[in-house]
């Protein structure tokens, strides 16, 4: 099988498909399509010019092709250049000169952007000289890729936000702060997700702000950094938890932390930090394994010692106005 890649103007592709030479819809492609949404977005890249994805076509003879991966992407130039849909032009972030061509079809475009969207250039891979099922295999392949978590996609803002981010996430690796304590590995940014979102609550002031990625994907293209006190309340939980981790490993305990629980214990003391709360390491030692001993307890149907009743006295002389 040989793959050569070429560099072809929108132009071209557009007339072969028009012209039947490149056939959108063989039949090993999947039969989805994407939202009107998406395709915005695509044409949104094309106009900012920037990377896209390449093509990859296979030669039926003929000097006819099938899109072997593509599709949706070609559909969606085609479609935008048969006046099927508008340029939304208000995607983040936004671009003033995109902003001025919001609502326009191509056909409204004036020549120089019509030509500017033209002249852009698609890389793709035409396969030829191949073997029986060789094809379809590479079409397996190219679609085996996993798709990245809203946490690794926020990661790609690049921003005061996700530098203040991984500075935390390389704090709690420094001291240790790991699945041994939290419960869960940092396995797909799971850190980055866990301490954004905290942030976020705090510079909120509020445990019931709703945290959907749409808030936190907009809180990173923000670009300001968090609050110096939050940075600050941040790294000192982080150091509390690192201390909770050696005596948890020193006593040979294991904790039932998840998520959940971690975003919630994290964002108390962190609240407390903030606050100027008096608490000594006793005191937070005292809540946490207490709480965390009888939730233990709870789970396998057996009481809980007396000493928890320590947690709910240590809470009722904490008052945190968030």
């Amino acid at each position: 099988m040989i793959i050569k890649d070429t560099t072809n103007k929108i132009k071209s592709v557009y007339a072969d498909i028009k012209d039947g030479e490149l056939d959108l819809r063989p039949d090993f492609q999947r039969g989805e399509v994407w939202t009107t949404k998406k395709k915005k977005l695509l044409i949104d890249s094309i106009l900012r010019e920037w990377y896209i994805p390449p093509i990859h076509t296979v030669s039926v003879g003929n000097g006819r092709a099938e899109v072997l991966d593509g599709q949706q992407r070609l559909t969606a130039i085609r479609d935008f250049l048969d006046n099927q849909f508008q340029i939304d032009g208000f995607i983040e972030p936004k671009d003033d000169d995109i902003v001025e061509l919001h609502g326009k079809k191509f056909k409204d475009l004036n020549p120089d952007i019509q030509r500017k969207i033209e002249r852009f250039g698609i890389t793709i891979y035409e396969i030829t000289e191949y073997n029986q099922g060789e094809p379809s295999e590479l079409f397996y392949r190219l679609n085996q890729t996993v798709k990245l978590t809203s946490s690794e996609a926020r990661n790609a803002i690049f921003g005061d936000v996700r530098n203040d981010i991984s500075t935390f996430v390389s704090y709690m690796d420094e001291l240790g702060v790991d699945k041994s304590i939290l419960g869960f590995s940092n396995s797909r940014m799971a850190y980055n997700d866990l301490l954004s979102r905290v942030c976020l609550l705090l510079e909120k002031k509020s445990i019931r702000y709703q945290l959907s990625d749409a808030n936190l994907t907009n809180r990173y293209r923000n670009d300001t950094s968090f609050d110096s006190k939050i940075s600050i309340a941040i790294k000192n939980t982080i150091e509390i938890f690192s201390s909770f981790s050696s005596y948890l490993k020193s006593m040979e305990i294991n904790t039932n932390l998840t998520k959940a629980s971690s975003l919630n214990w994290i964002y108390l003391i962190a609240s407390m930090c903030i606050f100027g709360q008096d608490l000594n390491n006793k005191q937070i030692y005292n809540a946490f394994f207490n709480l965390e001993a009888a939730k233990a307890h709870v789970k396998a149907n057996e009481k809980f010692l007396p000493t928890f009743f320590y947690f709910l006295i240590l809470m009722n002389n904490v008052s945190v106005n968030y």
